[in-house]
């Protein structure tokens, strides 16, 4: 992503930060001083934020339609800029209907690790309806594609190369505290350089749950 657009995401962040620990100091001390002090200080930076905040409109779709669906959304192809990005669209509603399943943010705490295995995540945002993720595009589609295509079978030799990096890939979610639940040949992603990238990561939770 161009270095203005990341500027534009830890600004906001670095706003977001100070304002929480503000708040966190002024509750110690409640006094309507306080309070009205805090408003005074952070109204102007949250309008400009509201104003200048990520949103749906600084991406143009490529794929109008659902390019994959995932278990908890839908991805589709954007463009911002000169970069194509894999956009995940999450209908608020029914992820909170479905808490007990999946957790939005295991998600992205997972996909925030910019790890080599998993789909790199650029920037996150919701709106009233709808969360967003902006991830690393794998113009290679994923496996089940990649086997639907295809007129003849693996080789042995490619059979041992995916399966090689897939252990790699749940190895290293695993040592993070985490499991995928969800793998399949259609969240096995392929990238530019043909390596795998697992996935549809909705599903994953601490691996200490019960």
């Amino acid at each position: 992503m161009s270095d203005t657009f990341l500027q534009h995401q830890l600004s906001q962040e670095n706003a977001l930060t100070d304002a929480l620990f503000a708040l966190y100091h002024s509750s110690k001390h409640h006094t309507t001083e306080n309070i009205q002090r805090f408003i005074d200080l952070y109204e102007p930076i949250c309008h400009s934020l509201y104003n200048n905040r990520l949103s749906i409109k600084n991406f143009d779709f490529i794929h109008k339609d659902v390019f994959a669906k995932g278990a908890f959304g839908k991805v589709t192809i954007v463009r911002h800029k000169d970069q194509i990005y894999a956009m995940k669209i999450l209908n608020k509603s029914y992820l909170i209907s479905q808490m007990d399943r999946s957790s939005p943010m295991d998600e992205r705490i997972v996909l925030a690790k910019n790890d080599e295995w998993i789909p790199k995540l650029y920037a996150s945002f919701q709106d009233g309806q709808y969360l967003y993720l902006v991830m690393e595009y794998a113009p290679g589609g994923d496996l089940q594609g990649l086997m639907e295509r295809r007129n003849f079978k693996f080789t042995e030799e490619e059979a041992k190369f995916y399966i090689a990096e897939l252990v790699l890939a749940v190895e290293r979610i695993h040592q993070w505290g985490y499991m995928h639940r969800d793998i399949k040949p259609g969240n096995i992603l392929i990238d530019r350089h043909g390596h795998i990238k697992l996935g549809d990561l909705g599903s994953c939770i601490p691996i200490n749950t019960k």
